[in-house]
C-alpha cells in the first residue's frame, strides 16, 4: 500500500528557477566580474550547492562564496517564489487522504522551512529532510532513507516526486519508485541507470501517476481515492 510521498522542493513544489539562478549571476558578478552561461547554471540544478561551488569557484574559499549567494538570496527570497500551478491544493488533499508526507531537498533548513510556510503546506508535511540533515546528498539513497525513517515507512511504501535526475537516482538507489516532473525550466543532467516510473508535465498529470502508484502498490486497487 502507498503510505507516503517524498517530495522534492526546489523546481517540484516551488517555482524557484529564476532565484536560484539570480543568486549565482550575482555570485559570478562578485567572483569573475560577468555573468555566467544559464545553461552552464541550469545544469547544477538538484545537486548540493557545497559541490556545486566547488566546481565552479575552485580558487576561492567555498564558505565565503556560499555565504555570497545564501546572503543575495536571502534578501530576496520571499518576494521571489512561487508554487507551481495545482501543487498546493494536491498537497493538501494527499494530506488529508492520510498520506505521510515529505521533503527530500538540498537547500538548507530555514529558507525550506520559511517557503513552505509561505505556501501555506508547512503542517501537511510530516518530515522535512534538508542538505543539513545528512551527510551524503542526492543521488545517494541517504536523504530518502533519512526521510522514509522520519515518516515511519518503508521503501515499498513510498515514492518519490522530483523534477532532476539526481532525484530519480536517489529515489532508486533508495529503492523507492519515481515520478520526475517536466515543469520547470531545466534542470540537472540526466544520470545513468533506471528511467523513471513515472514522468509528468503538470498537477493533474501528478495527480494521476499517483493513483496510478497506489493502484500498483495495493493489487487490486487503491482504497485512497486521489
Amino acid at each position: 500500500m502507498l503510505k507516503a510521498i517524498l517530495f522534492d522542493y526546489d523546481g517540484t513544489i516551488a517555482d524557484t528557477d529564476r532565484l536560484i539562478i539570480d543568486s549565482w549571476q550575482h555570485t559570478y558578478l562578485v567572483r569573475r566580474g560577468h555573468p555566467e552561461d544559464e545553461a552552464v547554471i541550469l545544469a547544477t540544478f538538484g545537486e548540493p550547492l557545497r559541490t556545486s561551488m566547488e566546481h565552479a569557484f575552485p580558487e576561492f574559499d567555498v564558505d565565503e562564496t556560499i555565504d555570497i549567494y545564501r546572503s543575495y538570496q536571502a534578501e530576496i527570497y520571499t518576494g521571489s517564489i512561487k508554487a507551481f500551478p495545482g501543487m498546493i491544493e494536491l498537497i493538501h488533499e494527499l494530506h488529508a487522504a492520510g498520506l505521510r508526507l515529505g521533503i527530500v531537498t538540498s537547500r538548507v533548513r530555514s529558507s525550506t522551512l520559511l517557503g513552505l510556510k509561505e505556501f501555506g503546506i508547512a503542517d501537511d508535511m510530516d518530515a522535512v529532510i534538508t542538505c543539513e540533515d545528512c551527510s551524503k546528498h542526492k543521488p545517494d539513497p541517504a536523504p530518502a532513507l533519512t526521510c522514509l525513517a522520519a515518516l515511519g515507512v518503508g521503501p515499498e511504501e513510498a515514492i518519490l516526486v522530483g523534477d532532476s535526475g539526481f532525484d530519480t537516482a536517489c529515489a532508486h538507489n533508495a529503492g523507492l519508485p519515481a515520478i520526475l516532473i517536466r515543469w520547470a525550466s531545466g534542470r540537472g543532467a540526466e544520470l545513468a541507470g533506471r528511467p523513471p516510473e513515472y514522468i509528468v508535465a503538470n498537477a493533474e498529470e501528478l495527480r494521476a501517476a499517483l493513483a496510478s502508484a497506489a493502484a500498483s502498490a495495493a493489487g487490486n486497487g487503491c482504497p485512497l481515492l486521489l
